[in-house]
């Protein structure tokens, strides 16, 4: 009984971490992506950037986000955050069965 319980503080220490590192890259991959090109074409502004850069990444989080591509942003992340849970969550599982 004392082997399990000394396991739960590691198990939510693995499944915080997957949900932190499973939002937290996507949205800085894109949201550094996003912010680099609009840095850019506000900097030297070529218009070329914007166009071809910018706006479809904002068309693609607006479609997740109801519009809004801030909002879209961030349900990527809670989407991949609760997939990186998942996972991790099965991972755990298999070992347990194996020893």
């Amino acid at each position: 009984m004392q082997a399990r319980m000394s396991l739960l503080p590691n198990l939510l220490q693995s499944i915080f971490l997957a949900a932190l590192f499973g939002f937290l890259l996507p949205v800085l991959v894109l949201g550094g992506l996003w912010g680099i090109l609009g840095l850019v074409n506000w900097l030297s502004g070529w218009a070329i950037v914007h166009q071809i850069g910018v706006e479809p990444i904002v068309q693609f989080l607006s479609v997740f986000g109801s519009g809004h591509a801030v909002r879209g942003l961030i349900v990527i992340g809670l989407a991949c955050s609760a997939v990186g849970v998942l996972l991790d969550s099965y991972t755990l599982y298999r070992q347990s069965l194996r020893g």
